[in-house]
């Protein structure tokens, strides 16, 4: 479940919201917030799995556990701070409240994708390294790795992307009235 929730779905959802905006009716938005909650509701049901399987000393002594618990538990606040997240109103630059939600909302959501994706990798080695699940999210990681890349290079291409740009809150000359800003 672990593996679903953070090595295929979260991914998918942060890699939607990123690259789908210029889907009508903002889509975009609508798919993310459906995945990214249902898959976190996932990984804590993996979770509860996990503490009734394993000793709960596993999760003070392998590093696994620990990384794990340190997940879920940002994955949390994450959450909740989107369910409160300060709204935008349309044609309007967002609020310095709204540039620092976004800001926190895209980086950690960042870092806890990529630090589910290392758990998954060493909560395979923890069960004793199964070889095929290793090449599986090897290959799943890697196909988003260049979704991803060949994504990014279309929209940097694309004059009127709607792509954020990566290291950037917001673009000051972007058009107000794209979907982008009505979320």
């Amino acid at each position: 479940l672990m593996f679903l929730s953070w090595g295929v779905f979260l991914p998918f959802g942060v890699l939607f919201a990123r690259f789908a905006r210029h889907l009508p009716d903002a889509l975009w938005f609508h798919v993310h917030k459906f995945v990214q909650p249902i898959s976190y509701l996932v990984s804590f049901v993996a979770l509860i799995i996990a503490f009734v399987m394993v000793d709960g000393a596993h999760f003070k002594t392998v590093w696994h556990g620990q990384l794990g618990i340190s997940i879920m538990i940002l994955g949390l606040i994450q959450v909740i701070v989107a369910f409160f997240r300060p709204h935008k109103e349309p044609n309007t630059p967002p609020t310095p409240v709204r540039e620092a939600f976004e800001y926190f909302h895209w980086w950690v959501g960042r870092v806890l994708v990529l630090a589910g994706i290392v758990n998954c990798f060493s909560g395979m080695d923890v069960i004793g390294g199964w070889l095929i699940g290793f090449v599986v999210l090897g290959i799943v990681v890697g196909l988003y790795v260049v979704a991803f890349v060949l994504l990014q290079i279309k929209a940097t291409m694309e004059k009127d992307s709607k792509v954020v740009p990566f290291f950037k809150i917001y673009r000051k000359n972007q058009n107000l009235s794209s979907s982008y800003y009505h979320t």
